[in-house]
């Protein structure tokens, strides 16, 4: 008889994760946040379920605070490149508005 079709049997620590859940990972993390920020959304008269732009920057979103968390674990995202050079981008534009109104 083949043996082909068995799934082996899980070896080591077995937990329940409706009792035990573990550490939130990173995206658990990001999306509590995403969590509070629609949350907010809502209670000031957004409605980002029926914005389809809304939902896609909520995603951008989301994805920037993943990268987020993942730089303050020290690992490396692929966005921190791009996160970097909007922080410069927005510091020049700040910079030149204050200069314009001095």
């Amino acid at each position: 008889m083949s043996e082909d079709n068995v799934i082996p049997f899980p070896v080591g620590e077995i937990r329940n994760p409706l009792v035990d859940p573990g550490q939130p990972d990173e995206m658990d993390v990001a999306s509590d946040a995403l969590y509070g920020i629609l949350v907010s959304f809502i209670e000031n008269g957004y409605d980002p379920k029926n914005d389809p732009k809304m939902q896609e920057d909520l995603g951008l979103i989301l994805n920037i605070l993943y990268a987020i968390v993942y730089r303050a674990e020290g690992k490396k995202h692929f966005m921190h490149e791009a996160l970097d050079e909007m922080s410069d981008i927005l510091r020049e534009i700040k910079s030149e508005l204050e200069n314009d109104n001095h």
